[in-house]
């Protein structure tokens, strides 16, 4: 691993120290593990991760205290200094549960690839995409910065890197050539890391604003102004117009700001008070330092609401609440010089829409993603567990649990005394009934995914048939994420899922929990047959009766076998189109297609890259990929865990588990595969895992462990599996 010049607030003695233990060490070498540095390698790996990441504010005051106790750390030699890092970082190691080498190396492999945007997206001839492969992009960063966002409008371009750098560029399509061949300096790109690091930003068609890591926010525009045309040094009484990129002007609000959204005439932002206030980007732009503009608070939100997100299209912004709904303020579209007139807004709520978990726009449509999880056990209150209880016939502990304030998760982890002496559970039998019913709520049950779209779909990227414009949200077909046998193997467990998406001009996207890209736009959707009207059988029988009466020199019974045969032929070939088109239909429910084999080809140690985020502009789709050492891709087989840990893959419950193992028990025939089932008379029985899945009316709760070759793989009473 090269060693990189990185700016942190730690002792500069530590960081070598580090750096020359682990100079010359590949990342790759100490992925397969090290003896002498398995003690250190997670606190090393903190430290670089923090390096490479901004501050967060709440965590300053823990980072100032963390440099006075390293300042004073003894460096009488090296051993002693790595033993003392380790010491320092190993209890909030253990808290947090987090594998920094893993993040650390998910930054460093982070990169951007593109792929022309002009491609049609047919669902028919899916098959053209095995010859285009994605090529890197270094989007123009400096040397040692990571992307971690790309911005792409309609007169904007931007990236913002990992270290805090936002830099802005004109888009090549508004640069006029004199712009271009003059050398004056107005398409260089504008570097935006002063007078604080950016911590996120946001673009619409010709406008940024972004947020600092103190919760200020800034506007920033591409702007048309007039300059004089100079001959010789000299000013001519000659004017051009030409497109230049504003300065940065702050977006003045009494609370820190930690939204913020652009669309095409207004901009938005949320601040930490949960109130969103709008402004007009361009005339802000064109303001001296001498003025500002005050933005306008938007109206018509309960006083309680807390938002989580924002987006803006050209016609709407929508705000997703924390409890799952959305609000919308429409943007009427006056003349250019009564746009001040529409403000102030009022945000009005979508009834229609709930169980919203994420939303996207751009300028043309929106996108709001439905799903309806469950959540684990281990995250319920006390009213959860008594709903739960009523509805599962086990209405008696309700008492005790109101009283007690007993939670999910001390449900989920009580023995026997516990149920007795708590809930007063004295029945054994009803003890191991609350535990299967126990079994069926330790994992997050995910819902199905639904996803809603309105706005522009003249290029299919709603998905929609002959519809170019979708004024409310509509459901969009999707197509189907999970195999029937995997569903079986997992028992409805190991299933994939939408987990993010996006919007483009004229493409939409969505990238699911395993890794997988689909998209979806760009190509006008064919009608189906039985939307097109059928074709006309009286200009066919007239067409046939003109070629019957034109035939001559024939007799009558040549005249009628030559046309039965040319009817039936002609019928036949018919016949095939239309199953043809039928089949064709019928295979294509939707207009989806896989595109994760083009931005997985590249590869880092040895995996192929996962895509976390797609970016649509004007002239190429983009992706931010990384490496990711536990690739959902490559699951779908036994992996090994060492214990269950609580806040990871839940403990599953016997019902899973007996069914992977009668699907692998037809597969590796060599092994053995059994079940211990707990007998009220001769105790712990053990039988073979078909025989008893098929055979045995003997409940699922009595079921104690599994075995793999003599091996126990699953304990009820311990709580542990070395299977998922």
């Amino acid at each position: 691993m090269e060693q990189q010049e990185v700016d942190i607030s730690f002792p500069k003695e530590i960081m070598m120290r580090i750096s020359g233990y682990l100079g010359n060490a590949e990342l790759s070498k100490l992925y397969q593990g090290n003896s002498y540095l398995a003690d250190c390698v997670q606190a090393h790996y903190r430290l670089l991760y923090q390096s490479l990441t901004l501050t967060v504010l709440e965590k300053q005051q823990e980072e100032v205290k963390l440099q006075k106790e390293m300042s004073m750390l003894s460096l009488q030699s090296e051993v002693s200094v790595m033993g003392q890092l380790k010491r320092e970082f190993s209890q909030r190691l253990e808290e947090e549960k987090e594998d920094w080498r893993s993040k650390y190396a998910e930054l460093v492999t982070r990169k951007a690839f593109q792929i022309p945007s002009n491609i049609k997206i047919n669902p028919h001839e899916s098959h053209s995409l095995t010859t285009l492969t994605a090529q890197q992009d270094n989007l123009g960063l400096p040397e040692g910065q990571i992307v971690k966002q790309i911005l792409q409008g309609g007169k904007l371009n931007g990236v913002l890197s990992l270290q805090g750098q936002l830099t802005v560029t004109l888009s090549p399509a508004v640069i006029q050539p004199s712009q271009a061949e003059g050398g004056d300096g107005s398409t260089e790109p504008i570097s935006l890391a002063a007078p604080h690091q950016v911590h996120c930003a946001t673009i619409g068609g010709q406008d940024v604003a972004y947020i600092d890591n103190t919760g200020m926010a800034y506007s920033l525009s591409a702007v048309e102004v007039e300059v004089p045309v100079y001959e010789d040094g000299v000013a001519l009484d000659i004017f051009v117009k030409k497109t230049v990129i504003s300065k940065p002007k702050l977006i003045r609000t009494q609370e820190s700001i930690k939204l913020v959204s652009v669309g095409q005439q207004y901009a938005f932002c949320v601040t930490s008070d949960n109130k969103v206030w709008s402004w007009v980007p361009t005339i802000l732009a064109l303001l001296d330092h001498t003025h500002h503009m005050v933005p306008e608070e938007v109206k018509g939100l309960p006083a309680d609401i807390k938002i989580v997100d924002i987006k803006s299209a050209s016609f709407q912004t929508i705000l997703l609440t924390s409890d799952k709904k959305l609000w919308r303020i429409e943007h009427p579209v006056p003349a250019s010089d009564t746009v001040e007139s529409a403000m102030p807004f009022t945000a009005t709520h979508m009834k229609r829409l709930s169980h919203i978990i994420s939303i996207s726009a751009c300028a043309g449509h929106l996108l709001a993603l439905e799903r309806n999880d469950i959540p684990s056990i281990y995250d319920w209150n006390s009213e959860q567990v008594i709903e739960w209880l009523f509805a599962s016939g086990f209405p008696g502990p309700a008492g005790a649990i109101k009283y007690r304030s007993i939670t999910g998760e001390m449900i989920a982890e009580a023995d026997d005394d516990y149920l007795l002496n708590n809930l007063g559970m004295g029945l054994e039998i009803e003890r191991e009934k609350l535990r299967f019913q126990i079994g069926k709520v330790l994992d997050l049950q995910i819902g199905e995914s639904k996803l809603w779209g309105w706005g522009n779909n003249k290029f299919g990227q709603l998905g929609i048939v002959d519809k170019t414009n979708i004024p409310e949200p509509k459901l969009i077909p999707l197509p189907q994420l999970n195999s029937q046998e995997a569903l079986f193997v997992s028992g409805g467990k190991d299933i994939d899922y939408i987990v993010s998406i996006e919007c483009g001009k004229r493409n939409s996207s969505f990238i699911t929990y395993k890794g997988y890209v689909w998209l979806i736009g760009n190509y006008i959707p064919e009608k189906t047959p039985s939307e097109q009207q059928p074709p006309r059988k009286e200009s066919m029988d007239e067409e046939r009766k003109g070629k019957k009466m034109g035939k001559k020199g024939r007799d009558e019974d040549e005249d009628e076998e030559y046309h039965g045969k040319g009817k039936k032929a002609k019928k036949g070939a018919a016949q095939e189109a239309s199953k043809a088109e039928e089949s064709k239909v019928q295979e294509v429910t939707h207009r989806w297609v896989n595109f994760t084999s083009v931005f997985t080809t590249h590869e880092a140690f040895g995996k192929k890259m996962l895509v976390h985020q797609i970016v649509f502009g004007s002239k190429h789709i983009f992706a931010i990929c990384t490496h990711s050492p536990t690739s959902q891709q490559d699951s779908g087989a036994l992996v090994k865990k060492n214990k269950y840990v609580k806040g990871e893959s839940k403990f599953p419950g016997a019902q899973i588990v007996i069914k992977k193992f009668v699907y692998l028990s037809g597969k590796h025939f060599h092994k053995n595969y059994t079940v211990c089932y707990m007998d009220r008379i001769r105790g712990l029985v053990e039988s073979e895992v078909k025989k008893f899945y098929i055979g045995s009316d003997i409940p699922l709760h009595r079921v104690w462990q599994f075995k793999l070759d003599g091996e126990v793989v699953w304990d009820r009473k311990k709580k542990f599996t070395s299977i998922y």
